[in-house]
């Protein structure tokens, strides 16, 4: 399975040459370059610096500053010391940071000459001996790369320089993968087992525990010394596949015979490294041999990668042989239209690049064919990321526990939940359910969630597992209660249950705020206080209420009694009647007035008054008196209101005629009699009206009362003679 992280991707392989195992290496190192750090200095730093060194020979007081790799931003400065050293500070970077490291110079930077016959100094064009120092032109320039790390280390060299210059040459400029792709072409180049942006390098002139990996990376960075000093160097002409590679071997092998000669000379240890320096001068010759043959043939093979989608990719070959070399890449055996260079570059792959690639090289003698390099791309897989976290539980023994995530990203998500930190076997999906639960399920969840590109973990969430408990019960009542007014009185009740019981009074119906615990008790009882309680016990599993107790509360004040009570009255209507009760006992008194048994509204003192009354006014009126312990009823008394006098108006028309028939005049009329009375037996009320002569009469009977009246009239002549009644009529008086 590839290895991922934010920077570069490795395959792992079997390894069946060199080549595979000093790319596993690469990888190895890689790594240690951009995800933990590599200790070649102080172990016990744990400070976020990095340490490096600067070395062509040695390079003191060069300038070295650090840029963002992605933006080309500084982020700081700082100088070589006397040995090439130095320590940057990147505390203010996120982990990871990729950072571009650049050495340039200025007239107080020094190079120590590594040349043992001797360096040509650029400015001056003397010939400086081995090991003095040398000014270097204001051109010149290392490049490096590092990343924010724990105590990491990187090195300055002119193979660290090819590394960067030919990945910034890539499609994409500089990246992770092309950093690897860089890197291993380089160390296929040079015939390198190790990384040169983490091997340390040596200063030649002090040789001291040199690896022989170390000692050859440092003899041909030194052999790089003509390549260095040119101003091509930092443009784009010295890139990898423009250094002639034949030369810099011939030199390298020149270099390490002749550093042994010194060393068997001046060492007063002895040359300790005759051993390694042999096998490099022999082994830098025959390549170089191999590589300034005529013969055509591939040095380096391209190496299979794999990729993902719209990530750039370059496949690179590196070839000897007399005159101009050709190239033809093909991919699946078909040519691939303008790719001719030594290296193939694709800037954004897609599923399609899959493939098998290979390249034909001829000069003007034959034609060779390399191996079949194997590009495979990926398709892009979004990373998992957690939309949802699971949420803390707490469940009862026996009960269920249910934790669930939702997550997104590509398929397949693979799920793995963690009970305080292991493991917990088969629990593999976005849901993790436990039934029945039971006490040891109490603890810390999380669920880790990844696919084939990323990793996350929830937070972490907490299950708690409560003991089941029994419902409560009452097991003995509050008893109920009578006291005097002043005096204390407690109710208390006993109740079981499992866990925590609470308690909740209650007075009439109503909770009794702060009466919490299994006992109430009421100090200094008011009248109010007089009412039914009870309590509620509860706990997780359920609640129960117990009997009512009644407190009753005794009065220790004097009850009213009435002294004097209404007395009944008869009025006429429109006149005014008052009624008053007159008590004794303690104050203060309340008064309600009652008409026929019902309130009075408003009507709330000792005294009532009833001004204008009306027939409706009649009734029985009574009194309710009260204080703060009693009351007291009065008598009722009657108001009767009688309705006022009536008139009653009379008219009639003279008779024309007498008894028997002949004619009467008005005039012959003396008078007319009207008899009266509320009885049709007896008219014993009776009304002399003299006439006037006049045809018609009206006549007003005053002081009327309600009920039927009786009337009847006869005519009295002018010789006092009264003709008899006539018929009795009857009126309905209101």
């Amino acid at each position: 399975m590839p290895v991922h992280n934010e920077y570069f991707e490795c395959t792992t392989m079997k390894a069946k040459d060199t080549s595979q195992i000093a790319l596993s290496k690469l990888c190895t190192l890689l790594m240690c370059l951009f995800l933990s750090g590599c200790e070649f200095f102080d172990s016990d730093r744990q400070d976020n610096n990095v340490d490096g060194r600067a070395v062509k020979g040695v390079i003191s007081n060069g300038i070295i500053s650090a840029y963002r790799a992605e933006d080309n931003s500084l982020i700081t400065q700082t100088r070589s010391d006397s040995s090439g050293y130095f320590s940057l500070d990147l505390n203010e970077l996120e982990d990871g940071t990729l950072v571009l490291l650049s050495l340039s110079v200025d007239t107080d930077t020094r190079m120590l000459c590594d040349l043992v016959e001797g360096c040509i100094e650029k400015i001056s064009g003397q010939t400086l001996s081995f090991g003095e120092a040398v000014r270097l032109p204001a051109y010149f320039q290392l490049l490096g790369l590092t990343s924010k790390q724990t105590h990491s280390t990187t090195f300055l060299s002119p193979l660290s320089h090819l590394i960067v210059k030919t990945a910034q040459s890539l499609p994409q400029g500089l990246n992770a993968q092309n950093i690897v792709t860089a890197t291993q072409w380089v160390m296929e180049s040079f015939d390198l087992e190790s990384d040169p942006l983490t091997t340390p390098t040596l200063d030649l002139t002090k040789l001291s525990d040199a690896s022989d990996e170390s000692l050859k990376q440092a003899i041909l960075s030194a052999s790089l010394y003509e390549h260095a000093l040119d101003t091509e160097w930092i443009g784009t002409n010295q890139l990898l596949d423009h250094i002639p590679l034949a030369n810099v071997f011939y030199t390298a092998s020149d270099l390490a015979e002749q550093l042994s000669a010194y060393l068997d000379t001046y060492s007063d240890n002895g040359n300790s490294y005759a051993s390694a320096l042999s096998s490099i001068t022999n082994d830098a010759q025959n390549i170089a041999e191999d590589l300034d043959s005529a013969e055509l043939q591939i040095q380096t093979q391209p190496q299979s990668i794999h990729t993902s989608e719209s990530q750039s990719f370059s496949l690179f070959v590196l070839a000897s042989g007399a005159g101009s070399l050709s190239y033809q890449w093909q991919k699946d055996g078909e040519n691939i239209p303008g790719a001719t260079a030594s290296s193939y570059n694709k800037t954004s792959a897609q599923l399609s690049d899959s493939g098998l690639y290979s390249v034909t090289i001829s000069n003007s003698e034959e034609t060779i064919h390399s191996l079949e390099a194997l590009v495979s791309v990926e398709e892009n897989v979004l990373p998992v990321s957690i939309s949802q976290q699971p949420s803390a539980s707490i469940v009862t023994e026996g009960e269920t526990i249910s934790l669930s995530v939702l997550a997104t990203g590509g398929d397949p998500i693979s799920y793995q939940w963690q009970k305080n930190g292991s493991l917990i076997p088969g629990a593999t999906h976005s849901t993790l359910t436990i039934s029945p639960s039971s006490i040891s399920d109490t603890g810390s969840y999380r669920v880790s969630i990844s696919n084939n590109v990323s990793q996350v973990y929830s937070n972490f969430v907490s299950v708690t597992v409560n003991e089941q408990l029994a419902a409560p019960s009452i097991n003995s009542h509050p008893v109920s209660l009578t006291v005097s007014e002043g005096s204390s009185a407690s109710f208390s009740v006993n109740a079981g249950g499992g866990g925590f019981l609470t308690y909740q009074w209650r007075h009439n119906g109503t909770d009794i705020s702060g009466a919490y615990s299994n006992t109430l008790s009421l100090n200094s009882v008011e009248l109010s206080d007089a009412g039914s309680y009870d309590v509620t016990v509860s706990n997780t599993q359920g609640s129960a209420t117990s009997f009512s107790a009644n407190l009753s509360v005794l009065s220790i004040s004097v009850p009213v009694s009435i002294t004097q009570q209404p007395y009944s009255q008869e009025i006429n209507a429109g006149e005014s009647v008052d009624l008053t009760v007159r008590t004794s006992g303690d104050g203060p008194f309340s008064y309600q007035w009652l008409f026929n048994g019902e309130e009075l509204v408003g009507a709330n003192s000792q005294d009532l008054s009833i001004s204008n009354a009306g027939i409706e006014d009649t009734g029985l009126y009574s009194v309710v008196v009260s204080n703060a312990s009693s009351e007291a009823y009065s008598q009722e008394a009657l108001v009767s209101v009688n309705s006022l006098p009536s008139s009653l108006e009379l008219s009639w028309s003279a008779p024309s005629t007498r008894e028997d028939g002949s004619a009467l005049e008005s005039s012959e009329i003396s008078a007319y009699v009207i008899e009266y009375a509320y009885n049709n037996t007896e008219l014993n009320q009776s009304i002399r009206i003299n006439s006037t002569g006049s045809e018609t009469y009206n006549y007003i009977i005053s002081d009327v009362q309600s009920g039927t009246m009786y009337l009847r009239i006869a005519t009295v002549d002018s010789n006092e003679i009264q003709s008899q009644f006539s018929e009795t009529i009857s009126i309905d008086i209101p």
